[in-house]
């Protein structure tokens, strides 16, 4: 985490991604019980003070894409809501 204390937003792609980005800041910083952190596409997580807020999309594989389960307008809204967390929030 040292290496991103810039860093503001992450965007989990995936469940793997989400639970591994969780367990890895869970190993330096006291989070949560890590099943209060719901995998769920377009959630988003303030999960500490000085830590990037985690956002959560379908991993945008061809399975996903091709069944819609993750429609383009979907993985639009995510980064969209990214974009306005980003304009809203003040940089460390």
């Amino acid at each position: 985490m040292d290496l991103l204390e810039r860093v503001r937003a992450v965007l989990a792609l995936g469940r793997i991604a989400f639970d591994t980005t969780l367990r890895l800041i869970s190993c330096r910083i006291s989070l949560p019980p890590l099943s209060t952190f719901r995998f769920k596409h377009g959630a988003s997580y303030a999960l500490a003070d000085g830590l990037p807020r985690l956002f959560a999309s379908y991993h945008p594989s061809q399975q996903n894409t091709q069944t819609g389960r993750l429609t383009p307008e979907m993985m639009r809204e995510v980064l969209e809501d990214i974009r306005r967390f980003l304009a809203s929030s003040t940089p460390a």
